[in-house]
């Protein structure tokens, strides 16, 4: 599903655009403001590239042409919702650093509540509600998440535990039963040890 953000819907595409079409995949998430007042001709001659292929870049992305694509950039905009991944420049001020960092992570808030769905998160927190015992997975970086998740969701009396080791997710994984939840976190998605555990608590029960 296309992500309603447009600039995050630009960011996940990249990788599969051709290559001068990422260019102008590039400029426009380094100068989205600028964009929205740009003719096709001025995109294309900024990007380095012709016509055709901006127009390209904007089916890519689900558009019919440039201009509902600059029209939903435009709305985007206006929103103050543009926020994209930042780059440390050697001419910032802390006062752009600080800036840079709030505006990322104010980004992927409002990200994260444009693509949630009500329906899943509703029935995520009534089995949550409901279970018996609660895990938390987690790698890495993801481990100490799951150990703060864990320690919130214990005061409010839940049975709750947090597991950073592969081999103890698994067989806590195989003990668990149809009335337990596991809450896997990971931010790719694809560790391969945590798919495992997942898959065990689902053949668990």
């Amino acid at each position: 599903v296309d992500s309603p953000n447009l600039i995050r819907r630009i960011t996940d595409n990249q990788p599969t655009l051709r290559k001068s079409e990422a260019k102008v995949a590039d400029f426009v998430l380094a100068h989205a403001n600028d964009v929205i007042n740009m003719r096709i001709v001025d995109l294309a001659a900024q990007s380095e590239v012709s016509e055709p292929t901006v127009i390209r870049f904007c089916r890519a992305l689900g558009f019919n042409g440039f201009q509902s694509f600059k029209l939903q950039l435009a709305q985007q905009v206006g929103m103050g919702s543009v926020y994209t991944q930042f780059a440390v420049d050697d001419r910032d001020t802390v006062n752009d650093l600080c800036n840079k960092v709030f505006d990322t992570t104010v980004g992927t808030l409002l990200t994260v509540r444009d693509e949630l769905d009500p329906d899943i998160l509703e029935h995520a927190i009534n089995t949550i509600n409901k279970a018996r015992r609660v895990e938390f997975y987690g790698f890495g970086a993801s481990g100490p998440v799951a150990a703060d998740a864990q320690h919130k969701f214990f005061r409010l009396q839940l049975s709750t535990a947090a597991h950073m080791d592969p081999h103890i997710q698994h067989m806590s994984a195989i003990s668990l039963g149809k009335e337990d939840v596991v809450v896997a976190i990971s931010q790719s998605g694809q560790t391969e040890a945590l798919l495992q555990s997942v898959t065990l608590a689902k053949e668990a029960g």
